[in-house]
């Protein structure tokens, strides 16, 4: 029987596990995604406590001396830095000392970067004076575009994502191959080999043991299909020889060995079966009769033993005596 390859337990095994493998692919992929977001969030807080950390003695300086032309030298070095879109220098209840901004960066992928990290994020530090009293001057206040970082979060996302999909249907594949090598294909070597199996001699053609398979649960597998085909054949055996002897002993009378009614009367039809019992009638007459006239007075000493001997076995239970009286009916059978 030739196995479609639709229905093979192998494009099966291959289908689920790399389906299996696409989808823990894609769910480790997004959650590394969603991780990187954490770190890219992280990563812009960062990059603004450090060029606040830069730029606030500078603008402590400004504002100190109510020097605008300081402060907007300090401006223009923070919009040296691509990500500052806004700053500003003064006290939150006067006039900005400096203060600057540009437009939003253009990006087309800003539309999914702006729901992850935000349009943009503002930072704050305190000026406040050098001395016992650290008194309060005013703000360094910066506004970070997130769409430079976001542009890196989206070639590093897709990087993961591609990556961890590929890396997750390799591994279904190896292990695919894998079980492919181990049980799929040993299981079709023995199908193979089930197949040659004569079904009316099933032990002539044994399972033979796979190599490498021989204490695994295969091996185990072989060794007792093979005892079982061996014993179907047993008892197949047994079973005709039994139907045999069955068979026998419903046709032949078992003390003379002779034909009985039974056997004589099933290769007719049943409607000629009163006809055939007249027959039969007239036939073991005619055999009584000529039985009776050879027959001696030895013969019928013969006759009441081996009738004694047959009801003796039959009350004894001894099968031995059973076939020792058929043998004396065999004799007996002769001399008709």
């Amino acid at each position: 029987m030739k196995l479609e390859l639709k229905n093979s337990l192998s494009v099966k095994l291959l289908r689920v596990v790399l389906l299996s493998a696409l989808v823990v692919g894609v769910v480790l992929s997004c959650a590394q995604i969603v991780f990187d977001a954490y770190k890219t969030r992280q990563a812009v807080a960062n990059d603004a406590e450090r060029i606040l950390d830069m730029f606030r003695d500078p603008s402590t300086q400004a504002v100190y001396s109510l020097d605008r032309e300081m402060g907007m030298q300090v401006i223009e070095g923070l919009f040296q830095d691509d990500a500052v879109r806004q700053a500003s220098i003064g006290h939150p209840n006067e006039a900005m000392l400096a203060q600057k901004s540009r437009e939003l960066q253009h990006s087309k992928s800003r539309w999914l970067t702006d729901l992850i990290l935000g349009k943009e994020r503002t930072f704050t530090t305190q000026l406040v004076g050098r001395g016992p009293y650290s008194e309060y001057y005013g703000d360094l206040s910066i506004t970070l575009d997130t769409a430079t970082y976001g542009q890196g979060f989206i070639v590093s996302s897709v990087i993961i994502f591609i990556s961890g999909v590929l890396r997750a249907l390799a591994m279904g594949l190896v292990l695919y191959l894998v079980y492919h090598w181990l049980l799929t294909k040993p299981l079709s070597r023995i199908i193979e080999h089930l197949t040659e199996i004569n079904p009316d001699r099933p032990s002539e053609h044994k399972i033979p043991q796979l190599k490498g398979h021989e204490k695994n649960e295969l091996g185990i597998w072989i060794n007792t299909a093979n005892q079982l085909l061996e014993s179907i054949e047993r008892n197949t055996h047994l079973r005709h020889e039994a139907e045999n002897s069955l068979l026998r002993m419903a046709q032949y009378d078992f003390l003379t060995g002779l034909p009985n009614r039974t056997l004589l009367v099933t290769p007719f039809e049943i409607e000629e079966f009163p006809n055939y019992i007249s027959a039969l009638d007239l036939i073991q007459r005619a055999v009584t009769r000529l039985a009776a006239l050879h027959r001696t007075d030895e013969d019928l000493v013969r006759i009441r033993a081996a009738d004694a001997a047959y009801l003796d076995a039959v009350s004894a239970g001894d099968f031995t005596g059973y076939k020792a009286a058929a043998n004396v009916g065999e004799q007996l059978t002769g001399l008709v």
